[in-house]
């Protein structure tokens, strides 16, 4: 059974503000003031794969490409696209092990231990896409991997989720102090 939800409740189980649920035309789903969170969430849902499924598996990608098929920004390692309901994070692969590397993810047996958004100081699990990142589960973000394994190539690695608890460990930011990081513990879902 569907569950109806009134626009409030909406907003914060999708994590997004009242000028996203007006750009998207949220509007429609309206019966009676409430709101069926299978067909709204379907409907984000159909958006994201029309645009995504033409991405092909263990293919490189330039960053163009890649905003184009999920309407993503150009920039970031974690980007946030509403219209398409993604969560689009990318992964620096090209000088694993080197200490200037602010982001150290790795894999671990089939699991990828990716590091959360922030250059410098600490991060917060409670912004931002960490927020959407750490919440993928239950606010109904669907997340794709890209490898950057050299220069403005991307590998296409395809869905993600998260399999574990995000946990706070210690590494260097940018200036090369130490601050706590967010680990979260992801895995291939194709």
């Amino acid at each position: 059974m569907s569950k109806l939800l009134k626009k409030s409740e909406l907003l914060k189980v999708l994590q997004i503000s009242n000028t996203v649920f007006k750009n998207l035309n949220l509007e429609i789903f309206s019966h009676n003031g409430l709101f069926d969170l299978d067909e709204v969430v379907n409907y984000r849902q159909k958006n994201n794969r029309e645009l995504i499924q033409e991405l092909k598996l263990n293919t490189e990608y330039k960053n163009k490409e890649i905003c184009t098929a999920s309407k993503c920004s150009t920039q970031g390692g974690m980007r946030r696209f509403h219209y398409t309901n993604t969560l689009v994070l990318f992964s620096n692969q090209m000088n694993f092990g080197k200490r200037e590397i602010v982001y150290g993810d790795y894999w671990e047996n089939n699991s990828l231990y990716y590091t959360g958004m922030g250059l410098s100081g600490d991060q917060s699990i409670d912004e931002k896409q960490n927020k959407i990142l750490a919440n993928s589960l239950t606010n109904y973000v669907d997340v794709y991997l890209f490898e950057t394994q050299k220069d403005a190539n991307h590998l296409y690695r395809g869905r993600v989720m998260l399999v574990g608890e995000p946990f706070a460990v210690y590494e260097n930011d940018q200036n090369g102090r130490s601050r706590i990081v967010y680990k979260f513990p992801l895995e291939l879902t194709q």
